[in-house]
């Protein structure tokens, strides 16, 4: 009997070691990357739930809120700069649609995002009145898109306008 209660302290030793090493593992592992990684994984997917609940219904405050929220969580995103864009476009509110286009501008790499993102920009303009600048924002989202067909028929409307003014 005492064989047997020796052998099972010197296992319970063994399996509380291991138990140890695990956890300090974990923890070295954790604070060398780990836990950085989890974090930026977590962030992504709470991103990705903000920026789907918001392109639902960008129309509404609720919608609007986790498109603002998804470009917090990762605010070199473009996507949710883009929706957000959209949706302030939609409810009229165009210094908002610019501001959120041109920053989506700024983050793309891809031209046909940016000419997607300035043309909301010249639609902005339009709505604004701004003609003049509606004028440039559309010329250069069909300069980098020549397949734009919205900027490039908003761009000779403006365009058969722009001398009668």
């Amino acid at each position: 009997m005492a064989e047997r209660a020796f052998y099972w302290l010197a296992n319970a030793s063994y399996r509380r070691r291991q138990w140890v090493q695990l956890l300090v593992l974990g923890a070295i592992f954790t604070l060398l990357g780990g836990f950085g990684a989890f974090a930026r994984f977590s962030t992504q997917m709470l991103g990705e739930y903000y920026l789907l609940t918001g392109e639902t219904a960008p129309q509404t405050l609720d919608g609007q809120r986790a498109l603002r929220q998804a470009a917090a969580l990762r605010p070199d995103w473009v996507r949710p700069h883009l929706s957000l864009a959209q949706a302030f476009y939609s409810d009229d509110w165009y210094e908002g649609a610019i501001r959120e286009a041109n920053r989506a501008f700024e983050l793309s790499t891809d031209p046909i995002e940016k000419s997607f993102a300035i043309s909301i920009v010249g639609f902005s303009h339009m709505g604004a009145g701004r003609n003049a600048e509606a004028l440039d924002a559309l010329k250069l989202a069909v300069e980098l898109d020549p397949n734009n067909a919205k900027a490039q028929t908003a761009l000779e409307q403006l365009q058969q306008k722009e001398p009668a003014e």
